[in-house]
């Protein structure tokens, strides 16, 4: 229980740090 609690924390930040990346890049695109 305490695993996929974990696991899925991890999953959250991973996937929420891929998105800030893909925004910088957008951003570095953009410009």
């Amino acid at each position: 229980k305490l695993y996929d609690k974990r696991r899925k924390l991890r999953e959250e930040d991973e996937r929420r740090r891929t998105d800030e990346a893909l925004k910088r890049y957008a951003r570095g695109q953009r410009v």
